[in-house]
């Protein structure tokens, strides 16, 4: 049996989402405010507002068992993203470090890294995902995206410069190394196809 993320986990994902939420919705209302919002740039903070509240939504409704079908689908891709966002902030203090694995306690990992860190990834990458992908996406691929988003900065961070990866459905490669994998208990959620 696979073992599942903790109560602690599960809260620390929402708090992220939260959060993330949070600025995109002070940081919308600063460009309102603004003497010239530029309509892009509101439009894509409208799209990420509405996908982290379907998103936070969705996990919710994951937790309590009561999601099912797309719902449930943006929980599983919501766990996913701030797990690779927890790996992305570890893989960085690892180059930072010298390259030298930061010891980690599996039950421990996702707590290791501060809810401000993740808060940052995540929002950082939802926010390139909804650029790239643009308003019409919905909230599950533009979350996938985030992910993917995430896992290539890994990626590339792990990569000695000069090592050219081996491109994977169109994208650089995503392989992260054992010692982060590791880092991490296995989702309590059931996998979606984007990430197998």
């Amino acid at each position: 049996m696979n073992p599942r993320m903790s109560r602690k986990d599960d809260t620390r994902v929402i708090q992220v989402l939260q959060k993330v939420a949070q600025r995109v919705t002070d940081e919308a209302a600063s460009q309102i405010v603004s003497d010239s919002p530029g309509e892009g740039e509101l439009q894509d903070l409208v799209k990420q507002k509405h996908v982290l509240d379907s998103t936070v939504s969705a996990y919710g409704e994951a937790i309590a068992g009561q999601s099912h079908g797309v719902s449930r689908r943006l929980a599983v891709a919501a766990q996913h993203v701030v797990l690779q966002a927890a790996k992305t902030v570890i893989a960085d203090r690892t180059n930072a470090s010298g390259g030298l694995p930061v010891p980690q306690k599996e039950t421990v990992a996702m707590q290791s890294v501060s809810v401000s860190e993740l808060t940052d990834k995540t929002q950082d990458a939802i926010a390139k995902a909804v650029k790239m992908n643009g308003p019409a996406t919905n909230e599950v691929d533009i979350i996938v995206a985030a992910t993917s988003i995430l896992k290539s900065q890994t990626a590339s961070i792990d990569t000695p410069p000069g090592v050219l990866l081996p491109p994977t459905r169109g994208s650089p490669s995503t392989t992260i190394p054992s010692r982060l994998t590791s880092t991490f208990p296995i989702s309590n959620l059931s996998p979606l196809p984007e990430y197998t």
